[in-house]
């Protein structure tokens, strides 16, 4: 008994110390690896009889024990350091895992914040212009963000998008259209404009699947654009969801992972990035919430949520969002042959 009592007293005390390496390698910025020095001052800074229980591959060779921090899915959840000690050995060395996350924070870079300084009278604030009573609502699509119109289908989503990039054209830019469902339609397009040549215009890339959708978005550099639209954001991540074999967890981070993407190529740019997504019902409260959860609600930094009315043709058009307009500030409007024109009295 009193063998098993020391053993546990030093296993304890082993992992404090253990842990005490951890953190100050931590603090001292060392994201990836804790090296020689870092563990030499741990060692100097614990008791001597604490130090008698570490493993002489810690004195020996630190280096041998490199060890990851890892970042979580949610972007709002900020970083979180767990790292344990594994029971098991591997050739003869114990060794320091993390215990659930896979992907690694990048390596610290230098920095320069002046470098990145700007005035915002410097910035092209000027918005892309929709027709009525869209523009009456939120007076067009920002510069520099992500701007998200969900809903139910058939509720105009694909035809807010087109009326976007034509503006867009208009001004002499181009757009880079992501069609992820095929809703797209190249007689749409000219039905609304009136000629063929808006369609040299724009960009169509069609990814079949939530993996093809994650290397669209991150192999925009070097496009030149002046819109980009995603028209669904959700579609195959739904679908990616639905696989047994798959964890919601992974593909959540990948959307995620998108998002921030597309909300710095905006930044980046000064750019209107445009994205759309469906809805579910809320069995609980009776609502309609959108697909993505806290992700796309975090990126996206104009929310509009568009619905039936029940009348034929006629929508509604809701500010779930925004960084200037009071939510819960509607219009409504109607789907006609050239685009959109605001719903009127109509006697039936």
């Amino acid at each position: 008994m009193a063998a098993q009592a020391a053993n546990a007293c030093a296993n304890e005390l082993k992992n404090k110390v253990l842990e005490y390496i951890i953190t100050l390698g931590w603090r001292n910025g060392n994201a990836l690896a804790w090296k020689k020095p870092f563990i030499q001052k741990a060692l100097a800074k614990t008791d001597a009889s604490l130090r008698t229980f570490l493993p002489k591959k810690v004195h020996q060779k630190p280096a041998a024990y490199a060890c990851r921090v890892y970042q979580p899915a949610s972007p709002l959840t900020g970083f979180r350091v767990r790292m344990t000690l594994l029971p098991k050995s591997v050739n003869g060395n114990q060794q320091l895992t993390h215990a659930r996350s896979r992907k690694s924070l990048p390596q610290r870079t230098n920095f320069n914040p002046k470098a990145h300084m700007i005035n915002m009278k410097s910035v092209n604030a000027e918005k892309i212009p929709l027709p009525e009573p869209l523009c009456s609502l939120i007076g067009g699509v920002e510069r520099g963000a992500v701007t998200n119109f969900y809903g139910p289908p058939g509720v105009g989503k694909t035809n807010i998008c087109i009326l976007a990039a034509l503006e867009c054209i208009k001004n002499g830019g181009q757009v880079v259209y992501i069609d992820t469902e095929g809703g797209l339609s190249p007689e749409r397009v000219m039905q609304i404009s009136g000629d063929e040549a808006s369609l040299e215009k724009i960009m169509v890339i069609e990814p079949k699947t939530f993996e093809e959708q994650g290397v669209a978005v991150k192999n925009l550099e070097g496009r030149d654009f002046g819109m980009l639209i995603l028209d669904s954001a959700v579609a195959l991540y739904r679908l990616k969801c639905a696989e047994p074999d798959k964890e919601a967890l992974e593909a959540n981070k990948e959307l995620s992972v998108q998002l921030s993407i597309l909300s710095n190529t905006a930044r980046k740019r000064n750019i209107p990035v445009i994205i759309t997504a469906h809805t579910f019902r809320n069995w609980d409260t009776g609502e309609n919430q959108i697909i993505g959860g806290d992700a796309i609600r975090y990126w996206s930094k104009s929310i509009i949520f568009v619905e039936h009315t029940g009348r034929m043709s006629e929508r509604k058009a809701t500010v779930i969002k925004h960084r200037s307009i009071p939510e819960g500030k509607f219009v409504k409007f109607e789907l006609v042959g050239d685009g959109i024109k605001p719903a009127g009295f109509r006697i039936f």
